[in-house]
């Protein structure tokens, strides 16, 4: 899970957004047969929508709800996991205030 947080770090993030979300959830569409986002997040690995996740909060720095409850969801199947708590308080912490 390390590496993984590390390869979503290094695609980096630019003040106008990125795409990288959408072409991983894309890539998890076509090769692992998920059919809908209510499928990936119901079936999904941990690490895929923890990676969807960090991916999601990268792309767009400033709107990161989304983000947020695919990285709870991933922290659910591995509560335990420091990886998993620390990215979902890094997205968490990313929220402005309204």
């Amino acid at each position: 899970m390390l590496f993984a947080g590390c390869a979503n770090t290094s695609l980096g993030w630019d003040f106008d957004g990125k795409s990288n979300y959408l072409l991983f959830y894309d890539f998890l569409l076509k090769n692992k047969e998920y059919k809908s986002m209510e499928d990936l997040i119901n079936n999904g690995k941990d690490y895929e929508l923890l990676c969807l996740a960090y991916l999601k909060a990268m792309d767009n720095y400033f709107e990161v709800e989304e983000a947020l409850v695919l990285a709870k969801k991933a922290r659910s199947k591995k509560p335990g996991s420091c990886t998993f708590n620390i990215i979902t308080a890094l997205i968490e912490a990313q929220i402005i205030p309204k």
